[in-house]
This record gives structure tokens, sequence and C-alpha cells, in this order.
């Protein structure tokens, strides 16, 4: 800017100089002249005072307008870093918040994995005091119950015809029952179940599988397609000439309880066989052993 001033100067000084010199060769005026030289002299003063003001107000305007570029710089630079830092704080708080929502979620999915896993379905494992399916969990042993065979009279056949597991830790009540109804102990009236199991104390156990559904089925040792086995066996009930009873899967590798050798004849069991007739043979084959497994899914 400053040297602009000072080529603007020199261009009105020059001019100046020429338009009076053109002048004095046209009216072919004297150089000493006093009054001419003076009379020039004053008007060149009065045009560089006039070019001084110019240069002022111009130095003026142009600092004005620089400072009100720099104070809208300095305020957009101010808008722009408090939109930012607003920026980040909005940014942190929504992390915050992310990472909140995100432990609660895996809170709620442990929950739930957890609920999931306390669930599941439950069935008697007879013969065994222990669970050994893949995801199964104990929740009781005990001992295998039911009514008794025989009471001595054909007359006294009623009673029910199902089989509990009672646990080996009651809770008893301090009321005397009636005469009318009894639940005994079971034991193997049967040497096919395994060696040295005759007269032997039959156990139980109560387990829960990790699956939805349990199923026992008879006539086979292995699970169909898409089923889980928990365990396999021999088919069993009461003689059939004996008091109803239902069928139960005894656990192929049945154990016993410790101390129950003795033949008391309460709830007796034996292993069941294919009898040909209504049941078509084949597929069935008359007095073969009938097999059991326990399936999950």
């Amino acid at each position: 800017m400053a040297q602009e001033l000072v080529c603007l100067l020199s261009f009105t000084f020059a001019f100046g100089l020429q338009v009076s010199l053109g002048e004095h060769v046209k009216k072919r005026l004297l150089l000493n002249d006093p009054a001419i030289f003076n009379s020039r002299l004053a008007k060149l003063e009065s045009t560089i005072q006039s070019m001084d003001k110019v240069i002022e107000s111009m130095n003026i305007t142009f600092n004005a307008k620089l400072k009100s570029m720099e104070s809208s710089y300095q305020a957009n630079l101010q808008t722009k870093v408090r939109d930012h830092e607003r920026h980040i704080l909005n940014l942190t708080s929504s992390i915050s918040t992310l990472r909140i929502d995100i432990a609660n979620q895996q809170n709620t999915m442990t929950q739930m994995s957890q609920s999931f896993q306390e669930r599941g379905s439950t069935y008697v494992r007879w013969g065994k005091t222990g669970c050994s399916g893949t995801g199964t969990k104990l929740v009781y042993s005990g001992y295998s119950s039911g009514q008794k065979f025989f009471y001595g009279n054909d007359y006294y056949r009623g009673g029910p015809s199902n089989m509990l597991c009672l646990p080996e830790h009651p809770e008893l009540s301090n009321t005397t029952a009636g005469t009318n109804s009894y639940i005994y102990g079971s034991e193997y009236d049967d040497a096919r179940f395994g060696s040295g199991a005759q007269n032997q104390d039959v156990p139980c156990a109560l387990c829960l599988s990790n699956t939805s559904t349990t199923v026992m089925i008879p006539g086979r040792k292995s699970c169909f397609s898409g089923w889980r086995i928990e365990y396999s066996g021999f088919l069993a009930s009461g003689a059939y000439h004996h008091a109803a009873s239902s069928f139960v899967c005894i656990d192929k590798q049945p154990e016993f309880i410790p101390g129950g050798r003795s033949d008391n004849n309460d709830k007796t069991l034996f292993i069941t066989g294919y009898k040909c007739g209504s049941l078509p043979c084949p597929p069935y084959t008359d007095d073969l052993q009938v097999y059991c497994v326990v399936c999950s899914k």
C-alpha cells in the first residue's frame, strides 16, 4: 500500500511538473519570474497536501477494514471452536450412553443365559443315583417307589400304578396317615437286570436337562435323528399277575441301594418282553427283552 502511494505521488509530481513546463513553454514565461514560480510551488504543495489526505484516508479505511476482518475472523474462529467443543461434548456423552447401554445389554444377556441354563426339562433315571447326559444336572437322588405288588388276596388289586422317585432327604409331616394308601420301596426281582441284581433295592435320580423336551422311547436303544441320548436301558414293570404297574426304563448298568439286599417283595420289577399277537411280529419278536432310551431335544 505504501509503495502504491509513493508511485502515485511521483506520478502526480511529474505530471504537475510537465503541465507547468508545458504551460511555461506555451506562454513563453520566464523561469525566474518569482510570482509564477511561487504560484506553481503553492499549487504543487496544495496537490501534495491533498494527496496526503487521500493517503491518510486510505490508510484509515485500510486499517478499519483490516481490523474488521480480523475481528470477524476471530469471531468466526471462536464460534467454530465452540461448535467443535459442543460437538465433542455431545459425542463424549453419546459414547458414555452407549457404553452404559452395552453394559446393560451384556448384563441382560448374562442373566438370560443363566436363566436359560437353569431351564429345561426333567426326567427320572431309574436304577441310577446320578445323571450323565450332556448338559444335565442332578436335582436329587433317591429311592424308586410304588405300591406293593400283592396284598395276599386277589380282591386287593387296586391302587396307583405309577412309580415315584422319593428323595433321599424328605421333609416329614407329624401326622399319621390312614391305612388305605401306602408307598413302598422297589427291588429288582429279576436276575436279568445284571449280575447280583436279584432282590437289590432300586435307586433313582431326578435329572434336569438343558433341553426343552425329554421323552422315553420304548423298543430302542438309540435316539432318532436330531435327538440327544440321556441314557438307555431295559424296559421294566411289575408282573402281569401282580398289582397294576407302570413301565419304567431301568438303566442298562443299574446300581443298588446299599444294604438293600433283603427280599422284602414290596414293589417288584421285572424285565419286560414282547408278546406277539396284536403287536405285529415282525418288526417285533416274541419274548425278546425290550430296550428303552431316554432322549432330549
